[in-house]
């Protein structure tokens, strides 16, 4: 009840409130803070700061700010912290919804989000507000029926429309520096005619180097692992299970040769001599 008081003491003229606010923001600032984290996903609570004139003073404290004609930083980013405690205030609260309804919320949420567009106002900043502004609106239509008729009224629905075309255009592309991705392409044929193939396409970011593995084993069958990495330095990608089991066939079958050599030859050496002894035996 005192935090709502707090917030009622500012219901004056809008000069006086003006003069006030200015030197009193201070002490607006940490009241609207303690009723976001008293309120927040609190339905006992969002009734009690509703029955006791907090929500209408909330949204009041968001008109005077609204109607300021050139607002600067310090402006924006209060009107900001107000618009994130009303969102607080009454989300999934079907009764403050209604009530919102009746003050005329969405309305000044389009009207913040125009807000944001007012020269000499940092972007980051703007950004960021409109953000909140957009938040609060889509908690503020939640299941209710009379501020989602505001809003279709209001506009709102084309408005949302055009900032998200306009953030879509506005939005760098990441430079091809940070994209450190590459292509990667596994093939494993598995009999004749037959192929599995699992592709991984990324976007290179300079020279790369192709290695093949090529394991064959028996019946005409072959595994093939093909990887494209980056140079020395660059990110890349750790081999697949298939590529790695790719990698111990070859290294038995490597190994199987190297100890079959020696016996290949000497099978030609007896094969050769049981040959010359035939031919001696026929000489004699």
């Amino acid at each position: 009840m005192l935090l709502c008081c707090d917030l009622n003491s500012s219901d004056s003229t809008e000069g006086t409130y003006i003069q006030w606010q200015q030197k009193q923001r201070n002490i607006i600032l940490p009241t609207t803070a303690l009723i976001a984290a008293i309120v927040s996903g609190n339905a006992e609570c969002q009734s009690k700061v509703r029955l006791l004139g907090g929500l209408r003073a909330l949204i009041n404290l968001l008109r005077q700010h609204v109607e300021l004609k050139e607002p600067a930083d310090q402006d924006v980013s209060f009107i900001e912290h107000v618009v994130d405690t009303i969102g607080s205030a009454i989300a999934g609260h079907a009764i403050c919804l209604d009530s919102a309804a009746d003050l005329g919320l969405v309305s000044l949420l389009i009207q913040c989000i125009d807000l944001s567009h007012t020269p000499g106002v940092d972007d980051a900043v703007a950004k960021q507000f409109r953000t909140k502004c957009i938040l609060a609106l889509s908690i503020c239509v939640d299941q209710c029926e009379r501020n989602q008729q505001q809003l279709r009224d209001r506009e709102g629905l084309e408005l949302l429309i055009e900032l998200l075309t306009q953030e879509q255009v506005t939005t760098p592309t990441r430079d091809a520096e940070t994209q450190t991705d590459y292509q990667e392409t596994l093939s494993v044929c598995t009999t004749a005619g037959q192929c599995s193939t699992d592709t991984r396409e990324r976007i290179p970011t300079g020279e790369v180097t192709q290695e093949t593995l090529s394991v064959c084993t028996t019946g005409g069958q072959c595994r093939t692992n093909t990887r494209e990495r980056v140079p020395t330095g660059e990110m890349t990608q750790e081999s697949s299970p298939s590529s790695r089991k790719a990698i111990q066939r070859k290294k038995r079958f490597v190994t199987s040769c190297k100890v079959l050599t020696p016996l290949t030859r000497s099978k030609n050496c007896s094969v050769e001599n049981d040959r010359r002894g035939a031919n001696s035996e026929t000489k004699n």
